[in-house]
């Protein structure tokens, strides 16, 4: 499984994802017609698409688990990237940082609270 976000400039979304959040690309179909670069999300991955249209819907988003919500909010403000959002929850639920890559996907960074994983919970 995976999700795919359109970026306008891979350079710089690269920049973003690798250099700000840590994330490695891995090995990508050779034979795709469009630029690109693939990243492992636990056992998911991130496709990131370069192409010209990239509006978004601004709730749309895409959640990564985290084990430290407020070191990532730090690496965030770090690099002075705006937290547009943060959601704190009691035990068993999760704790939230929202910001924006350079190309106006939303990211919700959550840490869980009180339980082992987003697969663990009840609710699923």
């Amino acid at each position: 499984m995976h999700v795919s976000l359109v970026v306008s400039d891979l350079r710089r979304a690269r920049t973003f994802y690798e250099g700000v959040l840590g994330f490695v690309p891995i090995k990508r179909p050779a034979d795709l017609s469009f630029p690109g670069v693939w990243y492992f999300l636990g056992s998911q991955e991130l496709h990131l698409i370069e192409a010209r249209d990239t509006n978004v819907n601004p709730l749309q988003h895409v959640a990564i688990e985290i084990t430290d919500v407020r070191a990532a909010k730090a690496v965030l403000q770090a690099h002075h990237i705006h937290c547009v959002a943060e959601l704190k929850a009691d035990a068993g639920g999760v704790h939230s940082v929202y910001c924006y890559d350079p190309d106006g996907n939303r990211l919700e960074l959550c840490q869980p609270i009180g339980f082992g994983g987003m697969a663990s919970r009840g609710d699923r």
